[in-house]
């Protein structure tokens, strides 16, 4: 088997964001697709690739020294040298071949010697950065974390130094589970597997040693899992009990629970979900939960008006977005976004928000949400909003860093609809 053209196709549908990182490696890549002698070594692989791309391709780059190189070969390149350095149980001569083969269908005119010689070079030995880069903040943060150059540029332009720094080099280090409390159920967790943080009044880290899934509070309903920073935004929301709430978006379960105990299961909750899988699991989770003030219906932005009125006290909005503050769950990103969407994308976005706003009832309001690090899809897009919308006021909005929490970059800002 070509484990090389296998693993560049598992790449496109990265790139192509056709599939998510952690479904590739969890579900795709099994028996049913790869000889299982394989499926190890492409795991390895990949989850250096997506970890370590625009490293790993600046080792070539700087190696080959000048020599253009397509995306198409790039990403062989880079493959190549991930299955060497990173893959365990590989055997050089067979990526060696496979490369070759691959180089030579793409047309590249790269001679063959120096490709091998070079594989062989940087398998072993690890590219030190050359000095002249500690005076370019930018690229050096980019190749240390792996990070695009253009969107480290940008962190630091909208945050500063710090804030983009803090941020990065947190997003490339693991975290606890973050749990919270169901406080329906319980008040107080007393258990060794279960550790109090200061994030919220209901915050935990789970620490224990078994899969949490098998933890007797959890699978009482005790207990969730849900961000940190989303429970701190959460709570900067001020839910209060018995409101009739609209979520529309990408919200994921968790969030729906934890706004469902907000409102003591007395008022309503109902979900806007854009596609029947999302609408699926979303009813799967929350159903365990035995909510009465849950519902949830499939439904586009521009069609939620066939399931609801303007009557709600307050409409939460999660539109799509450009995903940097989910780095540490999501590495892909950094490899599918691309600087050029954000001009389509910020106007989605304030489509959204725009179409979200006719839904609420005067004196209510609304709470835009996004997982970002950037300005234009926060600060300035709900600037926008209020400038063209006089009817609504602010109340409220905040930056959540990924390093104060150990959590997601997420934006998170209250409007009002005034009244009458």
């Amino acid at each position: 088997m070509n484990i090389l053209e296998y693993s560049k196709k598992l790449l496109d549908s990265l790139k192509n964001n056709e599939v998510k990182f952690s479904y590739l490696i969890n579900k795709k890549i099994g028996p049913e697709e790869v000889d299982s002698m394989y499926i190890v070594p492409i795991k390895d692989t990949l989850k250096a690739v997506v970890n370590r791309y625009y490293f790993l391709a600046w080792e070539i780059k700087h190696y080959l020294k000048g020599v253009v190189l397509e995306e198409k070969v790039l990403d062989y390149l880079v493959l190549s040298l991930a299955f060497l350095r990173y893959a365990r149980n590989v055997d050089f001569v067979k990526i060696e071949s496979e490369l070759l083969d691959a180089l030579r269908d793409s047309n590249c005119n790269i001679e063959e010697n120096l490709i091998v010689t070079m594989l062989k070079e940087l398998k072993g030995k690890v590219t030190s950065l050359p000095e002249v880069f500690n005076e370019n903040f930018s690229k050096k943060i980019s190749l240390n974390y792996s990070y695009p150059e253009w969107l480290v540029s940008m962190i630091r332009k909208h945050f500063g130094t710090r804030n983009a720094y803090k941020s990065i080099s947190s997003s490339r280090k693991s975290a606890p589970i973050s749990i919270c409390a169901n406080d329906l159920l319980v008040k107080d967790i007393d258990h060794p597997s279960f550790v109090k943080t200061k994030t919220t009044s209901n915050s935990y880290s789970y620490v224990g040693n078994k899969k949490l899934f098998e933890e007797e509070l959890y699978m009482n309903q005790k207990v969730f899992v849900l961000d940190q920073s989303e429970q701190k935004v959460l709570e900067g929301l001020k839910i209060y009990q018995g409101e009739k709430i609209l979520i529309i978006g990408d919200v994921n379960p968790s969030f729906v629970i934890d706004t469902c105990i907000k409102i003591c299961d007395l008022g309503k909750v109902r979900v806007a979900l854009s596609n029947v899988e999302d609408l699926n699991n979303t009813r799967k989770v929350v159903s365990k939960y035995r909510f009465q003030s849950f519902e949830a219906f499939e439904s586009p932005i521009n069609l939620v008006c066939t399931h609801t009125d303007g009557g709600n006290d307050r409409v939460i909005v999660m539109p799509k977005n450009s995903e940097f503050g989910l780095i540490r769950k999501k590495p892909e990103v950094l490899l599918s976004f691309k600087k050029e969407h954000f001009d389509i994308l910020l106007q989605e976005q304030y489509e959204y928000i725009k179409e979200a706003s006719t839904f609420i009832k005067n004196d209510g309001e609304l709470d835009y949400i996004v997982p970002t690090l950037n300005k234009k899809e926060s600060y300035l897009l709900v600037r926008r909003f209020l400038n063209e919308h006089p009817s609504f006021g602010l109340i409220e909005e905040q930056m959540i860093f990924p390093y104060e929490y150990n959590g997601e970059g997420i934006y998170y800002a209250r409007l009002r609809k005034l009244g009458n």
